[in-house]
């Protein structure tokens, strides 16, 4: 993405990016880069709070509109909940969705209990899958689905493509959400781009 320096060389209507996971590391660093792009950022977190609301700071400085949204991935109206709550605070859908969200937990084929083989599908797998289907939903509904707009990005792992048997529970959900790109994008189009990103 190209940066621009330049708050007051920004559009007033400028496109705006969810990002799940947004307070810390990887998603910290996405959400700086779109920021520095000219994008708005609505930035979720589930506990980081104080590192949310320090970075809603620092992207204010760059002269982009930041928000936040709390909420726990894992719940089953989530997605809902989410594109809900951005939508309340910034007007409109997302123009772009980052799922970059992760339950990252230790485990082994041995180990996996089906209470981390499902809370791991739930936070990796099906929210981030809910929250595009959630907004071909809403870009219908507001007949405003302008093709090649509107896209979402799931933040995939390279174990997808190196596979080794730690982390058990995690590594099936990458790779159920991972095998779900490409009929998601299928089933999406035009409204909504799909891709997987790792």
């Amino acid at each position: 993405m190209a940066a621009v320096s330049d708050p007051a060389a920004r559009s007033p209507a400028a496109r705006t990016v969810l990002v799940t996971g947004g307070a810390r590391r990887l998603g910290r660093e996405i959400c700086l880069q779109f920021a520095r792009a000219g994008w708005n950022v609505a930035m979720h977190y589930r506990r980081s709070a104080s590192e949310a609301q320090a970075l809603q700071h620092e992207l204010d400085k760059l002269g982009c509109r930041a928000f936040l949204i709390a909420a726990d991935l894992g719940e089953p109206d989530a997605a809902e909940r989410v594109l809900s709550d951005c939508e309340r605070q910034t007007g409109a859908p997302p123009d772009c969705i980052v799922n970059n969200a992760s339950l990252f937990q230790a485990d082994d084929a041995l180990s996996a209990t089906p209470a981390h083989l499902q809370t791991h599908w739930s936070i990796n797998t099906a929210t981030p899958l809910l929250l595009a289907n959630g907004l071909a939903r809403r870009l219908l509904a507001r007949k405003q689905p302008a093709a090649g707009r509107y896209s979402v990005v799931h933040v995939l792992d390279q174990k997808v493509h190196n596979l080794n048997p730690d982390y058990f529970s995690y590594t099936v959900s990458k790779l159920a959400l991972a095998q779900s790109v490409a009929l998601q994008a299928q089933a999406l189009a035009p409204w909504v781009r799909v891709c997987g990103l790792s």
